[in-house]
């Protein structure tokens, strides 16, 4: 008896073993270490999902503007070499950017930057058009702003110096052609959203500066003559919306709340961020990243907002400087600290 006992005994030490094992290889198996794709340093990125590849502007051999294949990892240089920008509007087409450049008159003027040109006055806020087909760079009005790309059109604010208000205009990509664009008596500082063909836009009007801050209030119109006010005193670099301008996600009480932009519905809230980044697919499909108390692991989720549905990946990194996120159908893609991240959308 005593016999059977201990035999018993070491079975049942044996398979609790065993299923203790399996338990832990399956919790290590989910937790994941990411490694770069690149090590290149990526900035001002945009994904063609098409063509599989991605285009950034790099400044730490030639400071230029390239396109990397992420099948073949292959690196083409697509600009002459030029000044980092402060920010950078990739054309639907990715042949043309359009750039956000600070003129510094002294330091241009000195050195001879391409961005050099007397009869801008230091400070101010400029943009220029670089077409990587011809290699032309030129300047747009400097009473214009907030410039976004309606496939081969731009749409506008432009300040009129005789009303002392900024006007929405629409354009040809160079500047030429433009026409006003018949609208409330709104100032449109930011436009997140713009389907110009069908009158629909999301947009913010300056609402306060305070301490250097800037808040907006965010609106939606679906036909450029009646507007719906969303959100008011929203930070505008903590706002997102998908690709069909029919949700948008924003920050409240260190919250990461998303909403639909025709009701203004609340869909999903998560806590505890380690990141103000959200991207988004064309399937409305939102990944954010945010951590959680229990284990301290920071988290990838993706989030569904057609049923609500949210998966995570844990991860092992420790990622403190997100800059961009890409969704594709397949993949989702992300840098940190400018070098490029790849992982299975489905994983």
């Amino acid at each position: 008896m005593k016999n059977k006992f201990y035999i018993g005994l070491v079975i049942t030490i044996i398979i609790v073993a065993i299923v203790g094992l399996i338990i832990y290889l399956t919790q290590k198996k989910k937790v994941l270490n990411l490694t770069p794709i690149s090590e290149k340093q990526m900035l001002f990125l945009s994904l063609d999902e098409q063509n599989n590849k991605i285009f950034y502007f790099g400044n730490k051999d030639k400071s230029a503007f390239y396109s990397y294949n992420i099948g073949t990892n292959e690196i083409q240089q697509l600009s002459d070499v030029l000044d980092t920008p402060d920010n950078v509007i990739w054309s639907p087409d990715k042949s043309k950017v359009i750039l956000k450049v600070t003129y510094n008159k002294d330091l241009f003027e000195k050195y001879g930057s391409v961005y050099a040109n007397s009869s801008v006055t230091d400070g101010t806020i400029t943009f220029w058009l670089y077409d990587f087909d011809t290699k032309k760079l030129s300047l747009y009005n400097q009473n214009i702003s907030n410039i976004v790309w309606s496939n081969d059109k731009i749409v506008y604010s432009y300040f009129n110096p005789d009303s002392s208000k900024n006007e929405l205009y629409t354009a040809d990509f160079d500047g030429k052609n433009f026409e006003k664009i018949d609208f409330p008596d709104l100032e449109v500082y930011n436009i997140f959203y713009l389907d110009l063909e069908n009158k629909k836009m999301v947009f913010g009007v300056n609402s306060s500066r305070e301490g250097g801050e800037i808040t907006i209030d965010l609106y939606s119109t679906q036909d450029f003559q009646n507007t719906t006010l969303l959100i008011q005193g929203a930070n505008p670099g903590l706002i997102t919306v998908s690709p069909d301008g029919q949700h948008y996600s924003f920050f409240e009480n260190n919250n990461l709340i998303f909403k639909k932009t025709v009701d203004n519905k609340e869909l999903y809230k998560i806590k505890k961020l380690v990141s103000s980044k959200v991207g988004w697919s064309s399937n409305n499909l939102a990944l954010v990243f945010f951590t959680e108390n229990k284990d301290k692991y920071y988290q990838i989720a993706k989030i569904n907002l057609q049923d609500n549905k949210k998966t995570a990946i844990k991860i092992t990194n420790q990622f403190n400087d997100i800059n961009a996120i890409f969704v594709s159908e397949k993949a989702f893609y992300f840098t940190n600290m400018d070098i490029l991240y790849e992982r299975d959308i489905e994983s």
